[in-house]
């Protein structure tokens, strides 16, 4: 497996989140949320960019310890390009992902 050389934005909350999307000087190109985070959750992270012309097109993938099927189809529903199981494992996620 090699390493990639990319530019993590890392931030503490659902809300921090959205401050650093909403910069307009950020090329960002992913989107890696929890679902479970303090102040704003990664659904509404979700929504908040589904609402937005420009951060709708970026790809979201929602993580999560909780493999509940409905919350896995409401995200998917809302504009998530993936649903991965934590503790995330490369074998795993290189499953899900091709």
């Amino acid at each position: 497996m090699a390493l990639c050389d990319y530019e993590v934005t890392a931030v503490g909350n659902g809300r921090l989140a959205r401050d650093e999307l909403l910069k307009a000087d950020l090329n960002i190109d992913i989107v890696l949320s929890s679902y479970y985070m303090p102040e704003m959750d990664g659904l509404d992270l979700l929504l908040f960019m589904q609402g937005h012309e420009n951060l709708k097109r970026i790809p979201f993938i929602m993580m999560s310890a909780n493999d509940d099927q409905e919350r896995r189809a409401q995200c998917i529903q809302n504009g998530a390009q993936e649903y991965l199981i934590k503790p995330l494992r490369l074998q795993n996620i290189q499953d899900e992902i091709t």
